[in-house]
């Protein structure tokens, strides 16, 4: 304890540095919320790492030396690309749209929309990891790109192996393994891949460059386990966006990553980043300064003190201020030789001169006697003198008389 205070300076300082300190993760949790979320979220997305998410997919495109980015933004910003949609069941038709159109009308690129299948529930045993509620409905699934293109959704149920598979380009000829396969039809749609019976897994809605993938199945992580799935998914990506330098995009804005511009985000991204360091080390500093004390505590009095004492010296203080300490000496000897009178038993005595002769007896040899240092003090011209003489009166009064 110091100064009487309840807490330690060292406590003090650690409960501020903690309270900063918590303050400051949960601004930065904030700003970067949607990247914090992602890899946790066990939904249909490419940060996913679930059984129905695409992180293997993302993964394996990279390490094909392709170029994979995740948008966040609204605004796409890399030209060129193939960009993969994997809308959930909760998102609007128009939304979907509109990331269509953003990418086809403004960058000149291409649309892989991939169209959700299963109902699931995050696994309260393993984070990140999701359990089986059953397929969604096919209207549902069929309502999510309506806004684009109308298309019927179908599901046939086969454990059939190694299902042929007729192309409309050179590629694979063989599906992989699938449970219950998920089909796509529709008066817009023109098949890219589909079985022997016509069922349509990849097509193309009209001329434009926008691809759907009916079973999502052939693709996510759950598929991915299987080398032919792999295959298939690299055959696939192949076939829509060819070429070595291939750049494709996962749009997380419908899965809600989205994580547009924000000042508080602009402060704890780089180039800003630098500045909002600084400013804190600054802060940090100024902190260390204002805790650490370069001089004694300047105390501030009240200007009239309670007490005894300090009703002397506030008194004092008026006399002196007003400059009327000359009118003082007559009072201050009458208030000395009454109290030394007290002192001594000659309190009875009425005339001064007859105190006096009775307090000038005490006077030690050689020493002024009262009555001497009283008519000094009476005679003083200045305030020095005055004061001088006033002190030595005060003196001989506490020696001789006590």
């Amino acid at each position: 304890m110091s100064d009487g205070s309840p807490f330690h300076p060292r406590t003090m300082f650690l409960l501020v540095l903690g309270g900063v300190t918590a303050f400051l993760a949960f601004l930065a949790t904030i700003a970067f919320e949607p990247d914090i979320r992602g890899a946790n979220d066990p939904g249909a997305h490419a940060l996913s790492k679930s059984a129905v998410g695409y992180a293997g997919l993302a993964e394996l495109l990279s390490r094909m030396d392709g170029v994979v980015a995740f948008q966040r933004s609204a605004m796409p910003d890399k030209a060129d690309t193939l960009t993969i949609l994997t809308p959930e069941l909760y998102n609007d038709s128009d939304v979907i749209d509109e990331r269509v159109h953003s990418v086809i009308d403004r960058l000149q690129g291409s649309v892989l929309i991939i169209l959700p299948k299963w109902n699931v529930v995050a696994d309260p045993d393993h984070k990140g990891w999701v359990r089986e509620a059953g397929v969604t409905d096919p209207g549902a699934v069929a309502m999510l790109p309506k806004a684009h293109f109308e298309a019927a959704i179908a599901r046939v149920d086969t454990l059939a192996k190694d299902l042929p598979l007729r192309l409309a380009h050179d590629g694979l000829d063989r599906l992989p393994l699938l449970r219950t396969l998920q089909t796509i039809s529709g008066d817009e749609l023109r098949p890219i891949m589909q079985t022997t019976a016509g069922d349509i897994l990849v097509a193309q809605v009209r001329d434009e460059p926008v691809y759907v993938l009916s079973d999502p199945d052939l693709i996510n992580n759950m598929a991915l386990s299987d080398r032919r799935n792999a295959r298939f998914a690299i055959e696939l990506i192949d076939l829509l966006a060819p070429g070595a330098a291939r750049v494709v995009t996962f749009d997380l804005i419908p899965n809600g990553f989205s994580a547009d511009k924000s000042a508080l985000r602009a402060l704890l991204s780089p180039p800003m980043l630098a500045g909002t360091l600084a400013l804190l080390a600054l802060g940090l500093l100024a902190g260390l300064r204002a805790a650490a004390r370069f001089a004694p505590v300047e105390r501030v009095n009240r200007v009239y003190d309670f007490g005894y004492n300090s009703l002397l010296e506030n008194s004092a203080d008026l006399v002196r201020r007003t400059r009327n300490e000359d009118v003082m000496a007559t009072g201050y000897i009458e208030v000395v030789r009454r109290i030394a009178a007290q002192s001594i038993g000659a309190g009875r005595r009425v005339q001064a001169d007859e105190i006096d002769t009775d307090l000038d007896a005490y006077a030690q040899g050689g020493e002024p006697t009262f009555s001497s240092l009283a008519s000094a003090l009476y005679q003083a011209g200045t305030r020095r003198e005055m004061l001088v003489a006033a002190r030595e009166l005060r003196l001989w009064k506490e020696t001789n008389i006590g």
